[in-house]
C-alpha cells in the first residue's frame, strides 16, 4: 500500500491518539498534528486568558458552543490537508473523539486521509474520561449512560470510515505506534 499523505487517528476520547501521534512522527518522516491545538490556536484571541493560562478543547466548547467547536474543528482539518500539500509533508493527524459527528470534518478526512481506527472498549475509557471531570457533551445527570450510547454511534462511524483497525486495549503507545508505521510502509 503506498502511504499516504494524511494518517488521521481515530477513535474515543483518551484512547491515546495524540500520544500515539506523536510517537508516530518521533519515529517516522511525518509531521505530528492535532485537531485539539488546532482548535485552541484558532480560537485563542475569542477566550480570553490570564498570561500563563492556555485554554482547552473543553474551554472552546463551553465558552463558544458547539457549533463554533465544529466549525473550528472543520477549520483545523482543512488546515492540516492544506499544510501537507502546501509544504509536500505526510502528516500523522490526533482527531477529536467526536470529530465523527461533526459531518463536515469527517467528510474531509474521508475524502483526504487514511482513518486509522483506535479501538477499545468504552467501559474502559469512561474512568479516564470521568477523572477530569464530566466532558461538557455528556448529560451531566447520566454520564455514564450518556457516555456508553455515545460510543456505540460513534464506534460505528469509526469502523465503518477506517480502513486499518486497531484494538489498542492490550497494547502500549509504541506497539500501537509501530503497527501503524509498519502498516503504511
Amino acid at each position: 500500500m503506498p502511504s499516504p499523505r494524511i494518517i488521521a487517528l481515530t477513535g474515543l476520547k483518551h484512547v491515546g491518539k495524540s500520544s500515539v501521534c506523536r510517537y508516530i512522527a518521533a519515529h517516522s518522516n511525518r509531521l505530528n498534528a492535532d485537531t485539539d491545538d488546532e482548535i485552541v490556536s484558532a480560537a485563542k484571541a475569542r477566550l480570553p486568558r490570564a498570561p500563563g493560562l492556555t485554554a482547552t478543547p473543553r474551554d472552546v466548547y463551553l465558552e463558544l458552543g458547539a457549533a463554533t467547536f465544529a466549525t473550528l474543528e472543520t477549520v483545523a482539518v482543512e488546515t492540516v490537508i492544506n499544510r501537507a500539500e502546501r509544504e509536500d509533508v505526510d502528516i500523522v493527524l490526533a482527531t477529536g473523539g467526536g470529530i465523527c459527528d461533526n459531518a463536515d470534518a469527517f467528510t474531509l478526512l474521508r475524502q483526504r486521509a487514511e482513518i486509522v481506527f483506535l479501538d477499545a472498549p468504552p467501559d474502559s475509557l469512561y474512568p479516564r474520561i470521568a477523572a477530569g471531570g464530566v466532558p461538557a457533551f455528556l448529560d451531566p445527570e447520566r454520564p455514564f449512560d450518556h457516555f456508553m450510547e455515545l460510543a456505540a454511534l460513534r464506534r460505528e462511524r469509526y469502523r465503518t470510515a477506517a480502513r486499518y483497525r486497531i484494538d489498542v486495549s492490550t497494547l502500549n503507545v509504541d506497539e500501537i505506534g509501530d503497527a501503524i508505521i509498519d502498516h503504511f510502509r
